[in-house]
């Protein structure tokens, strides 16, 4: 278990894949090989870590196509400029 919750399994279906994925590899062969945890995670919402200033409407418009595809066609979404995260102590 992490501690920052970013790291942190995000959906139940990320973890059930992955004891799915152990149990398999037991049965199998009798033992776990390391693997990367989390492939299958999928989050369904949009989290931002840190705080974030200065990028209100930004935010926003990332907010509003990330609803936008979670029901619809896929988009493809750049993003320019310098970073304005800041990390808390």
């Amino acid at each position: 278990m992490q501690k920052g919750a970013e790291n942190r399994y995000q959906s139940a279906f990320g973890l059930l894949h992955d004891l799915k994925r152990c149990l398999h590899a037991l049965e199998s062969t009798g033992h776990i090989e390391p693997f990367k945890i989390g492939s299958k995670d999928a989050l369904g919402q949009l989290n931002f870590t840190g705080e974030l200033f200065g990028r209100e409407n930004e935010v926003k418009q990332l907010i509003q196509i990330f609803h936008e595809v979670k029901t619809g066609p896929s988009r493809f979404l750049t993003i320019a400029g310098y970073s304005a995260w800041v990390k808390q102590p």
